[in-house]
């Protein structure tokens, strides 16, 4: 009987010592995820969005124009509740002392005066917006503000037919990648919505299976890559969406490209996405500026 209530005792104790020490990891993986998140609530938040302004607005997708204006409205969106989190749980003084900044590009600049114009009226940088009401209104009127003046400019691209393009390659490979969207001190997000082509025609580089660009001829390449020339973008984070190859069975081949292009400049957060539906997409974004 003696050694049975021993025996009983020494299995409770086991018992005990498992249940803390699950307990010990289960805290350990909190407190793990907990630090993570508070970490990127106390950085202040960069945002750039590079739009490749071609005619992927009209084509193969006629609604293509509607679906960047959501994506835009929705990043900004984003952007304006990082201002009210942040400030809130860190600061303490609502939106007053928000240092955050947002901004839509093109690259190269339209030579469109009017489209410039309306360009320039596509950037927030809350640190340089005095304090008071008018930083107050011009944050949280954001959303609006940044779609109605982003739809003026696809209007006008549309109706003129004079689709400006985009360089994404030369981007990167210029440095302008630096000095348009990495700040220091800032966690540094570049959001791209491109049909995944690259191509500018007055700089094309080919070089053995090698190539600065992507057409069909290269996706059917199974040793194609795209030549990059740097690998310092440590401190950038990139989101690639809309992706759409006219042949959907290129679309991995398309995601792979871009996304090791990407890497071997040094990325460490990256991600590239197919166009799909809306409720998607801002799911993706979520996700990509929660770090999940």
């Amino acid at each position: 009987m003696k050694k049975n209530i021993t025996f009983a005792f020494a299995i409770t104790l086991v018992f005990i010592f498992l249940m803390k020490l699950t307990c010990s990891c289960s805290s350990g993986e909190s407190n793990d995820a907990s630090k993570k998140e508070n970490s990127n609530d106390s950085k202040k938040i960069n945002i750039t969005l590079l739009i490749d302004l071609s005619d992927r607005i009209i084509r193969p997708n006629p609604n293509q124009l509607n679906i960047d204006l959501d994506i835009a409205e929705f990043l900004t969106k984003s952007f304006t509740d990082s201002c009210m989190h942040w400030e809130s749980s860190i600061k303490g003084n609502g939106l007053q002392n928000a240092e955050h900044s947002f901004k839509i590009m093109f690259y190269p600049e339209p030579n469109d005066p009017s489209v410039n114009s309306l360009a320039a009226k596509l950037q927030i940088d809350a640190s340089n917006i005095p304090q008071g009401k008018e930083k107050l209104h011009i944050i949280k009127d954001a959303p609006d503000t940044i779609r109605h003046n982003l739809n003026q400019i696809y209007n006008i691209a549309t109706k003129a037919g004079n689709f400006h393009g985009s360089d994404i390659w030369g981007f990167f490979d210029s440095g302008d990648v630096e000095a348009q969207c990495i700040r220091k001190d800032y966690r540094n997000i570049l959001v791209i919505l491109t049909d995944g082509y690259l191509y500018e025609r007055s700089n094309l580089i080919h070089n053995g299976n090698s190539t600065n660009y992507i057409t069909d001829a290269v996706l059917k390449n199974p040793n194609s890559g795209l030549i990059a020339n740097r690998n310092n973008l440590n401190n950038l984070e990139v989101l690639i969406l809309e992706i759409n190859p006219k042949d959907p069975h290129h679309l991995q081949k398309m995601k792979s490209l871009l996304t090791d292009w990407i890497k071997k400049q040094g990325v460490k957060h990256c991600e590239v996405t197919k166009t799909q539906l809306q409720v998607n997409t801002q799911t993706t974004i979520n996700n990509f500026l929660n770090n999940k």
